[in-house]
């Protein structure tokens, strides 16, 4: 699963905050243990950023603390696009820390300042 972050001027800062918080607690209802799921982070301004791809975390801590350690960017541009194609390089059989080949369900989850 790719999670995509709006960290650009248009969510604000504070409802910045409350987005991490919704994704801590949704990747809580997933089993990481033995590769069961895996998840990724890309967050996205003006310019888009793999924060972690889904081989980066194996532990909910881990996973937890990567989150909550995203920047907010206060840029004026916001460029979802950019973000929708950084997750779709992660969620790629073709890329090595993508996801799995076959029938594995790809998913990923836009959150932008619009939400």
């Amino acid at each position: 699963m790719a999670l995509i972050l709006d960290r650009s001027k248009s969510i604000g800062k504070y409802s910045f905050q409350d987005a991490l918080t919704f994704l801590q607690n949704l990747v809580s209802q997933f089993d990481l243990q033995n590769g069961a799921a895996r998840i990724g982070l890309v967050s996205y301004s003006d310019q888009a950023s793999i924060e972690f791809d889904l081989d980066g975390k194996k532990s909910l801590s881990s996973l937890k603390i990567a989150i909550k350690s995203v920047p907010y960017v206060n840029t004026r541009f916001t460029n979802t696009p950019a973000g929708l194609e950084k997750a779709r390089y992660i969620l790629s059989p073709s890329n090595r820390q993508g996801a799995r080949s076959g029938r594995t369900p790809k998913i990923a989850i836009l959150q932008t300042g619009e939400n």
